[in-house]
């Protein structure tokens, strides 16, 4: 017998959500921001900064829309 499922509305987008305008806006930055240029320290801060911008958008629009 199959459950029926929770029609209650997660916190969380989905995942795919999240990953599509990360990796779009992380090779938009790597080719706009090259890590050869930059450095290796700079390159990894930079992704760490635009996957937390991209995470609290895309949540604040999940929840905007909720």
């Amino acid at each position: 017998m199959s459950e029926p499922r929770s029609t209650t509305r997660s916190r969380w987008a989905p995942w795919w959500a999240y990953l599509v305008p990360i990796l779009v806006l992380n090779y938009l930055r790597v080719a706009l921001v090259p890590p050869d240029e930059v450095g290796d320290a700079v390159s990894v801060a930079l992704f760490v900064v635009v996957t937390l911008a991209v995470a609290a958008v895309v949540t604040a629009v999940h929840r905007a829309r909720a």
